[in-house]
């Protein structure tokens, strides 16, 4: 089982956390206090049709003062709350949305009609049927989650309209099979409270706020003996010490309050520092330059000190873009790097070794968390990346002051 930690500090000002898997840092998080007139990622809101734009096929929705983008291509299946002649969306119409991007920049928040609950264990899908198991969850255990799932969901839908089903998530690895089937009851239970409250909700009405912070990092730290969060923040622990015993996890909180800081003890400013600077070097002497724009995120690989006389200059150059690919896979995860990535990485003469390049940097890729795809390479050369969008890049976090 991989071994996960979190440190929860205060750093210029802000409150951070460094997450780590087997004691190597894997992304900073800025951590906003919460805001009720703010959208929260992953709330469940009433909201008003606002303005509808066939060329891009796309509705502009209102929640209480906020507009967010709403895709018509993708929703299929509208949740009206308003009686409907037909199920084409219309301007002043009033739906039911789950907020699934955060605002990036200039562009609005996104809703979504696939609305998801999550549990600690499970994610109940509405109006997407079916039964997946987390790919982190592998053997025999995997094929016992999909067999215990398939028993919790048989003859047990109390959901008047739609379908629904469940996505078994990796803290499922360590459940029992009654311990899901509480929670699919839970959930189910859930969604029909609040359906039948969206149903009698004015527009701009808050249903579901989602997991708070706390319950969201004990999910993502793993909730288990091998995994620990380590502060310096009272409140924080103290937030912490309540979720763990209301859920009865395993997990370790500690409370850091050494004379020795614990930004020093983790070299916190320094991890702070490169992931916001544009340059990063390699231990081979080359670097890379990392350039977030407003479209998409530029990397460009150099080779920088690492000259060589050898005449194999093809295998030298094959060895630095290895390096690079392995920086880059680990510095967009970091970074929270998403949209479009473009890299521009040493050219190489042979074609073999661009599919080498291309077959490893797919297999660092494929280690993300996030959704991760390497598309291609272009006529000119360049790599095609594509991230799935979720939140806010790290540096458009910090500097949210």
């Amino acid at each position: 089982m991989m071994e996960k930690q979190c440190i929860i500090t205060k750093l210029e000002g802000r409150m951070l956390a460094f997450y780590y898997e087997e004691h190597k840092l894997v992304t900073i998080e800025a951590i906003k206090e919460e805001q009720q007139e703010e959208l929260k990622l992953g709330g469940i809101y009433t909201a008003r049709v606002q303005n509808i734009i066939p060329g891009i096929r796309a509705a502009f929705l209102d929640i209480a003062g906020h507009s967010c983008y709403y895709s018509l291509e993708d929703n299929k299946h509208t949740i009206f709350l308003n009686p409907k002649k037909n199920l084409v969306v219309h301007v002043g119409d009033m739906l039911l949305v789950q907020i699934d991007k955060e605002p990036v920049k200039m562009k609005q928040a996104a809703a979504s009609c696939y609305l998801k609950l999550k549990g600690e264990h499970t994610i109940l899908t509405w109006q997407k049927p079916g039964i997946g198991i987390s790919k982190k969850i592998n053997g025999e255990k995997r094929n016992l989650l999909l067999e215990w799932m398939k028993e919790c969901t048989k003859n047990r839908c109390s959901l008047t309209e739609g379908s629904y089903g469940f996505i078994v998530r990796t803290n499922a690895e360590v459940c029992s099979k009654d311990d899901l089937l509480i929670e699919t009851e839970q959930l189910r239970e859930q969604l029909n409270r609040l359906m039948k409250q969206a149903e009698t909700s004015v527009s701009g009405k808050c249903l579901y706020s989602g997991a708070s912070f706390y319950r969201e990092l004990l999910n993502r730290v793993g909730g288990k003996k091998n995994s620990r969060i380590i502060t310096d923040i009272k409140t924080v622990y103290d937030d912490l010490e309540k979720e763990l015993n209301e859920r009865r996890l395993q997990t370790a909180v500690e409370w850091y309050e050494a004379d020795f800081s614990l930004t020093a003890k983790y070299e916190l400013k320094k991890a702070l520092s490169m992931a916001l600077e544009k340059r990063v070097w390699l231990k081979s002497g080359g670097f890379l330059i990392m350039e977030p724009t407003e479209a998409l995120t530029v990397i460009d690989v150099n080779s920088g000190k690492n000259i060589s006389k050898s005449r194999d200059r093809d295998t030298l150059f094959l060895q630095i873009n290895l390096e690079a690919a392995k920086e880059i896979a680990k510095q967009i995860r970091l970074r929270n790097y998403s949209g479009i990535i473009i890299i521009d990485f040493i050219d190489m003469e042979q074609n073999e070794h661009q599919q080498v390049l291309m077959e490893k940097f797919g297999q660092m890729l494929a280690m993300d968390s996030v959704k991760t795809t390497l598309v291609d390479i272009t006529r000119l050369g360049l790599v095609e990346v594509t991230r799935h969008k979720i939140k806010k890049p790290f540096h458009e976090q910090w500097q949210e002051r």
